[in-house]
């Protein structure tokens, strides 16, 4: 930790000018308290990593405490500097007693409290949850910066996202998602945006890199909105699930896919064109799109007949059981119930349809379901059926956003 009490309750913070000299001659003569629990603590100062507290050995506090390393003690007091350099009001690790949390920076934006998370080693996505509600109980708005030592790039435009980082994620006024990244070794922020979800792990995004001197707390609060074209990266990702199909080792809900194709006799790289494209949800959604969208399909086209009237409460029942054995799956969400996930995605998600001109809605507020949905009978085919869809996608606008 970065700060500390003395015995008459003076605080002392390495966010400060200090000399070696002065804390070695203020450690002789003074006892380190810990401002949470007042046990003693020991000022290291090493020439390798940032000059720092810790708590006596076997001594317990009454928060916990993660391991800090250099990178993170660094990291945090970057962002301290960062804050007070725009002319923010900011305090480090200042103790929060009603929810027992401390949060690496506390600032305060106009009018407003935002507690700042850096975030550089991992978390359990329910020790995230515990933390961000307790902030919320506050009125306090939590913000997650992940170290940049958590930025997993597989390819140009292709990112690894785990675990709670997935809830880290903020949303700009157009509903695109984005991350924040800092690095403490070269002082650079990162901006990962428009993160558009095709798996459990992996996303499309664009990500920007700045120095600290020429990134603002406004860009980290309301970044521009992202123009980049992911279409052309999201059909090669379609194109890999129609030659490669499933995985050497399946998931449940690709075993139960393959299965349900076979009864179809659909090849498991034929699967119908209207499957497998983002929706804004799917950022709550493990499961592939092309898998849970061909279920969904394969349900309207087993279910009803042409020119059949339906409800979407009709497909929620339909997509219902498949959830409930865990065939598709959803990430945890601290604002929202299944009930509201199953009913955005389906609305979603028909929404697209319609775009397709393959179901029409009715002025009731149902939907007629128009016309076969399109089974290629080639992979070749499929591609170029695909390219056709993304065309009609991409030149739709998109009216809908996702209620948090």
């Amino acid at each position: 930790m970065l700060t500390a009490v003395l015995e008459d309750g003076t605080k002392i913070s390495m966010a400060d000018k200090w000399f070696e000299s002065e804390l070695k001659n203020l450690r002789k003569k003074q006892q380190f308290k810990c401002p949470v629990c007042y046990s003693s603590l020991i000022l290291k100062l090493g020439s390798k990593r940032q000059w720092h507290f810790a708590h006596v050995q076997d001594q317990s506090c009454r928060i916990p405490y993660e391991p800090e390393s250099s990178y993170h003690l660094k990291g945090k007091l970057d962002i301290y500097h960062w804050l007070m350099n725009q002319g923010i009001s900011a305090a480090l690790e200042m103790y929060l007693p009603l929810i027992q949390q401390r949060p690496d920076v506390l600032c305060r934006v106009n009018g407003k409290l935002i507690a700042i998370e850096y975030q550089c080693s991992s978390l359990s996505e329910e020790l995230y949850a515990e933390r961000t509600k307790g902030y919320y109980r506050m009125g306090i708005t939590p913000i997650w910066i992940l170290g940049g030592n958590r930025l997993r790039r597989k390819q140009t435009d292709l990112y690894q996202i785990l675990g709670f980082e997935w809830n880290a994620a903020r949303f700009n006024p157009v509903d695109q998602a984005y991350l924040t990244y800092y690095c403490s070794e070269s002082t650079s922020w990162g901006l990962m945006q428009q993160i558009t979800s095709y798996s459990a792990t992996k996303a499309l995004a664009e990500l920007t890199v700045k120095k600290s001197h020429s990134f603002s707390m406004k860009e980290l609060l309301t970044p521009n909105e992202s123009t980049s074209n992911t279409m052309k990266s999201w059909l090669k990702i379609k194109k890999n699930w129609r030659y490669q199909c499933f995985h050497p080792h399946p998931s449940k809900s690709e075993l139960l896919l393959k299965k349900l194709l076979y009864q179809h006799r659909i090849p498991p790289g034929q699967f119908p064109c209207e499957a497998g494209w983002f929706i804004s949800v799917q950022h709550y959604i493990k499961t592939s799109p092309y898998v849970w969208q061909t279920l969904l399909l394969l349900q309207i086209s087993h279910h009803l007949t042409l020119h059949q009237p339906f409800s979407l409460n009709t497909l929620e029942d339909q997509l219902t059981p498949f959830i409930m054995r865990g065939v598709i799956t959803f990430r945890d969400h601290l604002q929202l119930d299944l009930t509201e996930m199953i009913s955005q995605m389906v609305f979603e998600y028909i929404q697209l349809l319609v775009s397709f001109a393959i179901v029409e809605k009715l002025t009731n507020g149902d939907y007629l379901y128009l016309k076969p949905i399109s089974l290629p009978k080639t992979v070749e085919q499929a591609n170029e059926m695909d390219q056709s869809l993304a065309n009609i996608k991409q030149n739709t606008p998109n009216g809908l956003h996702f209620q948090r």
